[in-house]
């Protein structure tokens, strides 16, 4: 009996460094275009396999009819390789599972260098000065590496559709080059964009159902956790009700809307930079008891403003709540 305890104990012993000493090899493809496949020793592997350490895996990359390979990503880092293989081997367990992700471009779809500026490094889309109708990141082999859209002053209405590049995982706050667009698509990668785009002309928004931090409801943009209303495109018309239960309205949320009247939750608790920003038909703010914080010129120039009521729970006002609002007869506020 103690010689079969003891060799259930060293086949465990070895079956826990058999298992230590292996990394877990995931593969895929990001988008579409073309397949990715995997071999160890000359045998397919499928993802999320485990490989024994110092042992090669072989990645090979196999573009559809009318694209080409775009980039390797290991473990979320582009590579400097453009060879249809790729090889690695692991020699010490530093990280033990290996992700290995291979994108695909259309031929011939690139953009003109011209027509955007970049960060130094390439991961940031800093700017949009060309007159392009649709703007697909995913169709440029270089745009489909950003990360990150940064703000810019550039004042362009060309651009009418915006499709979001699949590795963008933040939209920081007012993009101005988005004046014109009438069509965004956000990606599955997106995980902050609250703020990010100032759209005059914004009529549709479609999301990713695969994407985790955001929701649409009725056409409107929220937070997940429907917290926040995020964006409500800017050429929806006539009355609008903020869901019971949304505490945040997020900065330029609602920039340049066309709506006629905004309800309000009692749930409301702040109201962000911007958020009605150059509105043009709403007559009547009337702020909930809820709202504590209001930020910097939400409802500044609304020439159609007329009354503006706020709440008796204010206690942070930012500057010029309504500045340039010059049409405003009545304002009222409650006592604390």
């Amino acid at each position: 009996m103690k010689t079969k305890n003891l060799k259930l104990v060293f086949m465990f012993v070895v079956a826990a460094f058999l298992f230590s000493a292996c990394t877990i090899v995931n593969f895929n493809v990001e988008g579409e275009g073309g397949v990715i496949s995997a071999t160890v020793d000359g045998k397919d592997i499928d993802t999320d396999s485990r490989v024994l350490l110092g042992k090669e895996v072989v990645f090979t990359a196999t573009p559809n009819d009318g694209y080409q390979l775009c980039f390797w990503s290991v473990n979320d880092s582009i590579i400097n390789n453009q060879d249809l293989e790729y090889r690695f081997k692991k020699e010490t367990v530093k990280n033990d599972t290996l992700n290995v992700t291979v994108s695909f471009v259309k031929v011939g779809t690139e953009y003109p260098d011209s027509l955007y500026k970049l960060s130094d490094d390439g991961t940031e889309l800093v700017d949009w000065v060309g007159e392009t109708d649709v703007v697909d990141m995913n169709a440029d082999c270089k745009l489909k590496k950003v990360k990150i859209i940064n703000n810019t002053y550039t004042s362009t209405s060309y651009v009418k559709e915006l499709i979001i590049g699949d590795r963008v995982r933040e939209i920081l706050p007012s993009v101005h080059w988005s004046y014109g667009i009438e069509k965004m698509v956000i990606p599955k990668s997106v995980s902050k964009m609250e703020g990010g785009f100032m759209i005059r002309e914004l009529e549709t928004i479609v999301l990713s159902p695969e994407n985790e931090s955001y929701t649409l409801v009725d056409g409107v943009l929220f937070t997940k956790d429907m917290k926040t209303l995020v964006l409500c495109p800017s050429k929806r018309i006539g009355a609008y009700t903020i869901p019971d239960g949304v505490t945040h309205i997020a900065e330029n949320a609602f920039y340049h809307s066309n709506l006629s009247e905004v309800r309000f939750p009692e749930t409301l608790i702040e109201i962000g930079k911007n958020a009605f920003r150059q509105s043009s038909l709403i007559k009547k703010i009337d702020m909930p008891n809820s709202v504590t914080t209001i930020k910097e010129w939400p409802f500044s120039y609304i020439k159609s403003l007329e009354e503006f009521h706020i709440g008796s729970g204010v206690a942070a006002l930012g500057t010029n709540p309504i500045g340039g609002s010059s049409n405003v007869k009545k304002i009222t506020v409650d006592e604390n």
